[in-house]
């Protein structure tokens, strides 16, 4: 009688791929080029991978993608992917997405990416992230009335507000008022604002669909001013635009 001869045959681990999103700190309002990070990695007792891996960012409606790229990764639209095999307990290169970020974007929001392919089944992350809202103040300057040549005094007013559907303002929030020629400054003043010379500041937050006090421009009219003259503030700071207006 032949005896049977048996052949023990290797067993070979499938691939099991995991992905991480990750981003540093809040984003913005308005932002752009915010970033978050891709890492996939293999497990420490799982197979190396075989064939075509492929990583998706699946970004949120208030989110649009800027641009994502990764060392060895070939990336199109909001997919990655790449041929080479990754080893048990090993990581790819990290594939950076940088993103726009809505002006009216909600206070959080979160991105999802899978990872697929490999011979490993579909891995899923999400990362859920903070938005802070900032402000978006704007300024307008009025004057009395018609100017008169050598008028020893003429008032502006000058107005900052800040929109209804944005964050209040934070930090120091500063108006500069640009003279032409043919004004000469005599002060600024408002209520809770420091003014020296053509410059008020004032640190208190300025909430949405509110406005501050008003500040009071005076100026002196040269004998010899021109028939028409055009006076500018810019205001900048509180975590708003710069932004400009003119009369």
């Amino acid at each position: 009688m032949t005896g049977v001869q048996t052949c023990a045959l290797p067993i070979y681990n499938s691939s099991a791929l995991t992905i991480v999103a990750s981003h540093n700190g809040s984003f913005l309002q308005g932002q752009s080029d915010a970033a978050y990070s891709l890492q996939v990695a293999n497990g420490s007792g799982a197979g190396p991978t075989s064939g075509p891996v492929t990583v998706t960012d699946n970004l949120p409606t208030s989110l649009s993608l800027a641009s994502i790229s990764g060392a060895g990764w070939s990336c199109a639209a909001s997919t990655c992917s790449r041929n080479d095999a990754l080893n048990p307990g090993s990581s790819y290169p990290p594939i950076s997405v940088t993103v726009n970020v809505g002006a009216s974007a909600p206070a959080s929001v979160t991105n999802s990416v899978t990872v697929s392919g490999g011979g490993s089944s579909t891995g899923n992350a999400t990362d859920p992230t903070s938005i802070a809202s900032v402000a978006a103040i704007s300024t307008a300057i009025t004057n009395s009335g018609a100017l008169q040549q050598g008028q020893s005094s003429v008032t502006y007013t000058v107005t900052l507000s800040n929109a209804p559907s944005y964050g209040a303002s934070t930090g120091t929030v500063m108006a500069l008022a640009t003279l032409p020629t043919g004004l000469t400054l005599i002060g600024m003043s408002g209520s809770g604002w420091n003014c020296n010379g053509n410059i008020c500041t004032r640190t208190d937050a300025l909430n949405p669909g509110s406005s501050y006090p008003p500040i009071a421009l005076t100026a002196s009219v040269a004998a010899d001013a021109p028939t028409s003259v055009t006076n500018w503030v810019t205001v900048s700071g509180g975590g708003s635009p710069t932004v400009s207006a003119s009369d």
